[in-house]
C-alpha cells in the first residue's frame, strides 16, 4: 500500500474466583498453546489489549479495575494488558478517570490488579504512557506537552507546549519510575504505549516532530526519546521483568510513519536486546478511524503489518485490530503472521470469549460488532412475542448491509436457543393476547413507527423509508437522503446507495451529518461519502417534495434551493410506539416500557434498559 493511503472494505461463563481450565479444543490449537514472553509463561495466546475504563478516581486504581481484568482472566485470556497508567502529571486528566502512576502513593491500590489477575491464572502487564498533545486543557486546566507546538487536529485543537530538553529528561525518568512502581505493585511487566498518536509516537513520527535538536529531524534523533525510555526502564526494573512496546507501524498519513520506516526502527530497537515483545497497532489521531477499526473495515484489516514485523523479528509479535473470532485468530497463528492475538473490544463484549471458543461453542460468543459503543449485556425474557418472522428488529436490517451488526442477532439468537426461551415469531400481538398468557410481568419493547416528512408531497409514492430500501424497494437514479437521524444511519444509507450507482444528495438540518457519531466511525463515513461522490447539503430544511425535485430552505439565511430527485429516502430515528403499553396499564402486576418504544435512541440504550429491567424481575 502506498504511504499514507488508507483502504477500507466496501462493502460458558467462568466461576468467579477460580482458575477455569477447559480442554476440549486445546490439544491441537495454537491459540490455546502456551508461549514464553520475557521469561514468563503465558498459558495461551490470547491477550487482552488495553482499554480505558475511566474507573479511576484522582488517578488511583479502584476495585472496578481489578474485577474488570480478573473477569477476562477467568474467561480464559492468558495475558491482560491494563489501560494506560500515566507516568507524569502533565499527561491527560485525572478528573477524566485516567490512571496515574506518577507518585509512590499510587502503588498500594494498584496491587489489587495483579492480585486478582494472578488468582485467575493469567499474567498482567501494566501499560505506561503519556498523552502528549492528545487532549485539551478543559479536562484539567493544564496545558498539553509535545515534541513540537502543534495541535492534535482533527480531534483536539489546542496547540501544545514544545518540550524543553530538561523536560524531556524528566519525562524519560517518569517512565522508569512508573515501571518501578508497577513492579513493586506485583505486575509481571510493563508495556510502553508508543501507538495511537501518544507522546512516544509523537516523537517518532515526522508528522508530529518538527524539532531541530537531538530529538528531531533524522530517524535516529526521532528514536532517541524512546531509546532513552527503554534504557531507563531496564535500568530501573532489571532484566527479569517483561518489557513490551506497543507501536503504530503505519500512521496512514502522507508525512507520517510508514511500515518501512517502522521496520527499520524496530530492527534497531530489537538489536539492543532490551525488549521482550512488540504489539503491532496502527494509526493515530490524524487517521483516527484506524485505531479502532469500525464495521466498515474487514476483519483483521492490518494483520499484514504484524506479519511483516514477524518476518524480520525473533521477538513474540502481538497482533491487534478487529480480531475477535476464534477461527480467524487460529488461522493468523497457523500462517505465522503473529504469535499472540490481542483482543480488546471482543473481550469487552464477552469476557468469556476464550473459554467459549476453547470449549467448542463459538456460537455462544457475544460477538463484537465494531460499533465502538463498547457496551454489551444480556437480556432474556420468558416468552418473547416478535412481530416479524425473525428477531432483531432494526438491527437485523442493519446487519444485511453492515455484516458486523448481524453478530448481535446471531448472538442473541444462540442465547435464546441455549436458554430454551419461548420465542414466538410473526406475532404482532394485542393486549388481549398478552393477557391470555396471565403474565406476572410484561416488558414492552415494540420499537418505533416510521416518521414521514411533514411537508407537501411527504407521503408521495416517491418517498420511501430507509428500512424499505434495505428490504429491497427500488429507488430512482437521483436520490435525496433526508437525514432526520443525528447518528450514522443517514450516512450509511447514502454510502450504500452511492455504491449501487445512484446519484446521491444527503440533506440535513444539522451543521454536518452525523453529529452524534463517535469520531472513528464518523471519519470513515465522511471519507467514504467524499470519495464516492455523495453531495452533502447541510443546514437545510426540507420544505416540499415534488415528482422530480425537492425544495429546501437554509435555516440561517432562508435561501431557497431546489434539488433534482426522483426518490426521497427518509432516514429518521422513528417515532416511539408505546400503544400496547398504554393498553396494558393497570392490567398486569409489573409493566415496563424500554428501548425505542420509550424513546428512540441507540442500541446501547435499549440493551442497558433491558438488562436493568431483567435484573429487577
Amino acid at each position: 500500500m502506498a504511504k499514507g493511503r488508507l483502504q477500507l472494505s466496501r462493502g460458558l461463563n467462568s466461576d468467579k474466583g477460580k482458575v477455569v481450565t477447559i480442554t476440549s479444543n486445546a490439544g491441537t490449537s495454537l491459540l490455546f498453546s502456551p508461549i514464553h514472553i520475557g521469561g514468563r509463561e503465558v498459558r495461551n495466546r490470547i491477550a487482552m489489549g488495553s482499554v480505558t475504563t475511566a474507573h479511576a478516581r484522582d488517578g488511583f486504581v479502584m476495585p472496578g479495575h481489578a474485577e474488570f481484568l480478573a473477569a477476562r482472566a477467568r474467561g480464559g485470556a492468558g495475558m491482560l494488558i491494563t489501560e494506560t497508567f500515566h507516568v507524569h502529571p502533565t499527561s491527560a486528566a485525572v478528573g477524566y478517570g485516567y490512571l496515574q502512576i506518577s507518585r509512590d502513593d499510587f502503588v498500594e491500590p494498584a496491587r489489587a490488579i495483579p492480585d486478582a489477575v494472578h488468582a485467575a491464572g493469567s499474567l498482567v502487564i501494566g501499560q505506561l504512557g503519556h498523552m502528549g498533545r492528545q487532549w485539551e486543557s478543559g479536562f484539567s486546566r493544564q496545558y498539553q506537552v509535545a515534541p513540537s507546538p502543534r495541535s492534535a487536529f482533527p480531534v483536539f485543537f489546542e496547540v501544545a507546549h514544545e518540550l524543553e530538553p530538561e523536560e524531556i529528561a524528566e519525562l524519560v525518568e517518569s517512565f522508569a519510575a512508573g515501571a518501578r512502581r508497577l513492579r513493586e505493585a506485583g505486575f509481571d511487566g510493563v508495556e510502553l504505549h508508543g501507538a495511537h498518536g501518544l507522546l512516544i509516537q509523537q516523537f517518532l513520527s515526522p508528522h508530529t516532530n518538527f524539532r531541530t535538536d537531538a530529538y528531531g529531524g533524522s530517524e535516529e534523533n526521532r528514536l532517541r526519546f524512546l531509546r532513552e525510555i527503554i534504557a531507563a526502564v531496564r535500568r530501573e526494573v532489571g532484566n527479569d521483568f517483561v518489557l513490551g512496546l506497543k507501536i503504530s507501524v503505519d500512521e496512514f498519513v502522507p508525512d507520517g510513519l510508514s511500515l518501512d520506516d517502522s521496520l527499520r526502527m524496530l530492527a534497531l530497537l530489537e538489536s539492543e536486546s532490551r525488549l521482550d515483545y512488540f504489539l503491532i497497532a496502527a494509526g493515530g489521531f490524524s487517521a483516527i478511524e484506524t485505531i479502532h477499526p469500525t464495521t466498515h473495515f474487514e476483519h483483521s484489516p492490518f494483520i499484514e503489518n504484524a506479519a511483516a514485523v514477524k518476518r524480520q523479528s525473533k521477538l513474540p509479535i502481538l497482533a491487534i485490530g478487529k480480531i475477535n473470532r476464534g477461527a480467524e485468530a487460529e488461522a493468523i497463528l497457523e500462517q505465522g503472521k503473529a504469535d499472540v492475538i490481542a483482543m480488546a473490544r471482543g473481550l469487552i463484549c464477552d469476557p468469556d470469549l476464550p473459554n467459549k471458543i476453547m470449549s467448542g461453542r463459538p456460537d455462544l460468543v457475544r460477538g463484537c460488532i465494531s460499533c465502538n459503543e463498547c457496551h454489551g449485556r444480556v437480556w432474556v425474557g420468558k416468552v418473547i412475542f416478535e412481530a416479524e418472522d425473525h428477531i432483531g428488529g432494526r438491527i437485523e436490517l442493519v446487519g444485511r448491509v453492515r455484516t458486523d451488526y448481524a453478530n448481535v442477532v446471531r448472538y442473541y439468537g444462540a442465547q435464546l436457543k441455549e436458554l430454551a426461551v419461548d420465542v414466538r415469531l410473526g406475532r404482532r400481538v394485542t393486549a388481549d393476547e398478552v393477557m391470555a398468557e396471565t403474565p406476572d410481568s410484561v416488558v414492552v419493547a415494540a420499537g418505533t413507527q416510521p416518521i414521514w416528512p411533514d411537508v407537501p408531497g411527504g407521503r408521495g409514492s416517491n418517498v420511501v423509508q430507509m428500512e424499505d430500501v434495505i428490504r429491497g424497494t427500488k429507488v430512482g437514479q437521483q436520490v435525496v437522503v433526508w437525514a432526520e437521524d443525528n447518528h450514522a444511519a443517514p450516512l450509511a444509507m447514502a454510502d450504500h446507495l452511492a455504491l449501487e450507482g445512484h446519484d446521491v444528495t444527503l440533506v440535513t438540518a444539522y451543521t454536518f451529518p452525523g453529529p452524534e457519531v463517535e469520531i472513528n466511525t464518523l471519519t470513515v463515513l465522511h471519507r467514504r461519502l467524499a470519495t464516492s461522490g455523495v453531495k452533502v447539503v447541510a443546514d437545510a430544511i426540507l420544505t416540499a417534495i415534488g415528482e422530480a425535485s425537492v425544495s429546501l430552505r437554509n435555516r440561517y439565511t432562508s435561501t431557497v434551493a431546489e434539488i433534482a430527485a426522483n426518490t426521497v429516502v427518509a432516514c429518521t430515528p422513528g417515532a416511539a410506539d408505546p400503544h400496547i403499553y398504554r393498553e396494558l396499564k393497570g392490567q398486569v402486576p409489573e409493566l415496563s416500557l424500554i428501548g425505542d418504544a420509550r424513546a428512540p435512541r441507540r442500541l446501547t440504550a435499549a440493551v442497558y434498559e433491558a438488562n436493568r429491567v431483567a435484573r429487577g424481575l
